[in-house]
């Protein structure tokens, strides 16, 4: 089998007309205050033709920034003056805020993603459990949740992580959801979940314990949790672990995170089917596969051979950048899967029981199209993808 988990980000490498560079020059090495970067100062830069690069003297420490229903993770923001739209090549520090006085989003590269982003969070650890643990990396172990991208995982070192989300005018309640792991012994410790209002982001109200559990070894919690107050301008939510040893004993992660406020999505990182030709979305299940127990697109065996979906691209872009981790399952005995972008094959691999982050970069404009394809020839009982 193989099941994907996506990233696609989006550059725009179009050459600009002397008549925009020269507007540009106006803006070289000079400094621009802005308000929504909290008057930390900036520098415009042009070097020749196509390569106009915003910096931010400092990172701006600023997550107020709302995606759009069609995208995932919030999207890297860079302020610049309206002529830089669209220009960017290279990203530097965010400013998760949309542009404001004048100046406009000089690149938006992040068009999708469906995997945890570290960016906003009080500990940005995002790794799999073998990449934490050399135990997890003994495949023959089969531990739960090896191949799981997730928040930490952490042991005793980190007990409470939280994340605030600014949220958009309309209703008053909110609906979270998002996926718990417990990891090695975990010996029946809590894990809970948290919420808190604000009005300014910073003095914290009406603390409610949204979920709390009993974890042991291998546990996974997906839980939707409705009626949350959002009635003020600013949520934060905790996660929080009573794990008293380190990782080597026990731990725990979290992934999966979605945050939607009546029918408005604010925050997104949960990986879903909508969009996508076939919908299904399952964790692996077989006890004797490397990554059991790991999210993903599928599991199909020779019942589905190709999946996949239509992008929108912005008007001036030309390149797009995909990342996704491609996995095998069951015997999977050397049959190929492939990518195909616009119809053309991208990357093909003979698979095997494991996994693979892959990430290819290829022209593109108007539209993309991303098509996996397995040539498996077994059902789901002798190999997956």
């Amino acid at each position: 089998m193989k099941g994907l988990a996506l990233i696609v980000f989006l550059v725009a490498q179009t050459c600009p007309s002397l008549s925009w560079a020269s507007k540009m020059k106006a803006w070289e090495n000079v400094t621009h205050e802005m308000p929504e970067c909290k008057g930390k100062p900036t520098k415009v830069r042009i070097a020749g033709c196509d390569d106009v690069k915003v910096e931010l003297a400092k990172p701006a420490e600023i997550t107020n920034y709302t995606p759009s229903a069609t995208q995932g993770s919030p999207a890297p923001m860079q302020c610049g003056p309206p002529e830089a739209k669209g220009r960017c090549l290279h990203p530097g520090p965010l400013c998760k805020v949309p542009c404001q006085q004048g100046d406009v989003n000089v690149c938006q590269p992040l068009l999708y993603s469906e995997r945890p982003m570290g960016d906003g969070w009080s500990d940005t650890s995002v790794k799999r459990p073998n990449e934490k643990h050399s135990e997890y990396n003994d495949i023959n172990t089969a531990r739960n949740f090896r191949c799981s991208l997730m928040h930490g995982p952490w042991g005793n070192d980190k007990k409470s992580v939280e994340r605030k989300f600014e949220l958009p005018a309309g209703s008053e309640k909110c609906t979270v959801k998002w996926i718990s792991y417990g990891l090695r012994t975990r010996d029946n410790k809590h894990d809970r979940v948290f919420s808190y209002y604000s009005n300014d982001g910073s003095s914290w109200q009406g603390r409610k314990e949204l979920w709390v559990s009993r974890m042991s070894q291998g546990s996974i919690h997906d839980k939707t949790i409705t009626n949350v107050d959002c009635s003020q301008k600013f949520l934060r939510l905790e996660f929080t672990s009573e794990i008293d040893q380190a990782f080597r004993d026990e731990g725990w992660g979290f992934s999966d995170v979605q945050v939607k406020k009546g029918d408005k999505l604010v925050y997104n990182e949960r990986l879903e089917g909508k969009g996508w030709s076939d919908q299904k979305v399952e964790n692996s299940w077989d006890r004797r596969d490397q990554c059991k127990q790991t999210r993903m697109h599928g599991t199909w065996g020779n019942e589905k051979k190709e999946v996949k979906r239509t992008f929108p691209l912005g008007s001036s872009t030309s390149s797009c950048k995909i990342k996704w981790t491609s996995y095998g399952l069951r015997t999977r005995d050397g049959k190929h899967d492939k990518l195909y972008v616009d119809g053309k094959e991208v990357w093909s691999e003979a698979v095997r029981q494991n996994y693979k982050d892959v990430e290819k970069t290829v022209p593109c404009s108007g539209e993309v199209e991303l098509k996996f394809t397995s040539g498996i020839d077994s059902d789901r009982n002798d190999e997956q993808w």
